[in-house]
């Protein structure tokens, strides 16, 4: 680890991995404006996706195992988008 970024405490149970997921080094996705915001201030590639409608749903926090990626859907409008 060569920097830490520090991210307040914005929803759900309070673990980053329910709105921050790195994809490759220098590459992540979230569903929050201010975490966005912050880590594209620290040089990183944000792509966002939206948030399901519940507090404690999220696509963010997806399974990734060589080179495919696991999602979950909630039987929402926004299941598409984030799966696109």
């Amino acid at each position: 680890c060569k920097k830490l970024i520090r991210l307040p405490f914005r929803k759900g149970i309070g673990h980053v991995d329910e709105s921050v997921r790195f994809l490759r080094p220098g590459v992540v996705v979230t569903d929050d404006d201010v975490y966005a915001r912050t880590l594209q201030a620290e040089g990183l590639t944000v792509l966002r996706v939206p948030r399901p409608e519940n507090e404690y749903e999220t696509y963010v926090n997806a399974l990734l195992v060589n080179g495919t990626i696991f999602v979950p859907v909630f039987e929402q409008a926004t299941d598409t988008e984030a799966l696109n």
